[in-house]
């Protein structure tokens, strides 16, 4: 078991070679928040210069579970699988995670956010639009049919494109871009 802060990975397998300054990774295997998570990684730092590659994914990772131990209990519900294929170079740890390139993929089942219905927040701005009142009740949560993200490391920079979250009647399509280094997320949707 190894815990990160509030998160902790159960069945914790590690296959690690460490020989004149490379650090091989060949295999990480574990359970986070219920989700499968495997990765490998090379850091190659007999240089100035350290070199990163790493790859894996998280399948089924339990949303509610590692939202709650973020500190925000009670946000989402759901699953959420992730792959990525990584690489990066810099003299610092900052240099390093600026330097980072490659695919990142996420995608998700049966998301819920709770507290707030997107549905009623649309209807209640076209209703205002067209001085009417709202049709019906609305659930006060939200479901989800997709949330799905395409993203690209650059340049110090997530960049999510596309952005896809699709309720039964709406879609919506969407950008986005965290700077991985002071953790600043911006995003646009269009409906």
């Amino acid at each position: 078991t190894a815990r990160f802060d509030a998160h902790e990975i159960t069945g914790l397998k590690v296959k690690l070679r460490a020989v004149e300054g490379v650090l091989e990774l060949r295999e990480l295997t574990g359970e986070v928040h219920s989700g499968q998570l495997r990765a490998n990684a090379t850091l190659n730092g007999r240089l100035n210069t350290a070199t990163l590659e790493t790859r894996g994914g998280v399948q089924s990772l339990d949303l509610a579970s590692a939202m709650a131990a973020s500190g925000s209990p009670d946000l989402v519900s759901g699953s959420a699988g992730l792959s990525w294929q990584l690489s990066g170079r810099g003299a610092t740890s900052n240099e390093l995670t600026r330097s980072l390139t490659g695919p990142v993929q996420l995608d998700t089942s049966d998301i819920v956010l709770h507290g707030t219905s997107v549905e009623k927040l649309l209807c209640q701005v076209v209703a205002l639009t067209n001085n009417e009142g709202l049709p019906s009740a609305f659930s006060p949560d939200t479901r989800f049919t997709e949330v799905s993200a395409s993203v690209q490391l650059a340049d110090g920079n997530a960049v999510l494109n596309p952005l896809r979250a699709e309720l039964t009647n709406i879609k919506f399509a969407g950008s986005g871009n965290l700077d991985l280094l002071q953790q600043d997320f911006k995003a646009s949707f269009s409906a």
